[in-house]
């Protein structure tokens, strides 16, 4: 109602809850208007988005049934309104991407700007200690956006990561009451919007990009599958040394020949082949590597490596 928006701040933002898209930026008062995401509803023969017409579509909106991603028909239907965070878009603004599987942290996806490049964004792949990681992902609109060539950990980055575990476990709390007891294991993803001294959650999806995309090269996409559907936990902080074995000549023979990768066997005396060339050098037993050259293997993705402090 009229009541209700006079209420608000100047600036502020509206989106749904159960859908992707719809999402608009108001300013001044309402006086100015702009769609940050699709499919908002614009004023008959004007610019300016219509609010009410937007919501209202968002409201009848059966979200996700054509891809199946049922899920979203258990969220209340509802037009939020949020305050607009300044420091978006900030030179130390940073889009942090948690990967959990089996309610582990396995992956820490960084979105930033390049360094030198302000029109350029960033994509770095981070184990949860901090190591980086020669993976990727395909881009929906196939601009390749490749990793930082240095990333800073910010002094939030623990409790972040454990912030992420305390929302997933939540999470799979909702799924088991309802009865469903294996998706509450399988796959999370926290978001959150990361500041120079701060941090503040963004969102959590079970299927990034409509689980239309893959992990890069066809190694990781093998690699992380293994991990999500292990019966065992398996510890994240080998990730960079298991896709660099996954990159030798031998390893892509077996991978062409069983793109599911049902043979995976990640043992201690397969990960000591990684060792070929001076690669990782075995710290003491018990299967600890260290990363012995800065390159990544997977120059057909172009990787640089990715310097972590």
């Amino acid at each position: 109602t009229n009541d209700f928006l006079a209420k608000l701040p100047s600036t502020y933002i509206m989106k749904p809850t159960h859908t992707s898209g719809r999402i608009v930026l108001v300013k001044d008062g309402g006086n100015e208007t702009k769609c940050l995401k699709h499919l908002c509803k614009s004023v008959p023969g004007r610019k300016d988005i219509d609010m009410r017409r937007t919501c209202q579509a968002a409201l009848d909106e059966e979200y996700g049934q054509e891809k199946g991603e049922v899920w979203y028909n258990r969220i209340q239907r509802a037009c939020l309104f949020e305050e607009v965070l300044p420091d978006v878009g900030s030179k130390g603004f940073m889009d942090y991407k948690i990967w959990l599987m089996n309610g582990q942290v396995h992956l820490v996806q960084v979105n930033g700007k390049h360094q030198k490049k302000a029109d350029k964004s960033t994509r770095t792949f981070l184990t949860p200690g901090g190591k980086y990681v020669p993976t990727n992902v395909e881009d929906l609109v196939r601009n390749f956006v490749g990793p930082a060539k240095e990333f800073s950990k910010p002094r939030y980055w623990k409790k972040m990561l454990s912030d992420a575990q305390t929302i997933s476990r939540a999470v799979a709390e909702e799924f088991r009451n309802d009865g469903q007891d294996a998706a509450s294991k399988s796959f999370l993803r926290v978001d959150f919007f990361g500041f120079a001294s701060k941090y503040t959650f963004a969102e959590v999806t079970f299927a990034p990009g409509g689980c239309g995309q893959k992990f890069l090269p066809a190694g990781a996409e093998a690699y992380f599958g293994h991990v999500q559907s292990a019966a065992t936990n398996i510890d994240p902080e080998l990730a960079p040394a298991v896709l660099d074995l996954l990159q030798q000549e031998e390893q892509q023979k077996i991978l062409k020949a069983s793109p599911t990768y049902s043979s995976l066997h990640f043992t201690l005396e397969a990960l000591d082949k990684a060792r070929v060339g001076g690669r990782y050098r075995r710290l003491k037993k018990g299967g600890k590597f260290r990363k012995m050259r800065d390159t990544a293997i997977a120059n057909q993705l172009r990787f640089t490596a990715t310097k972590v402090t």
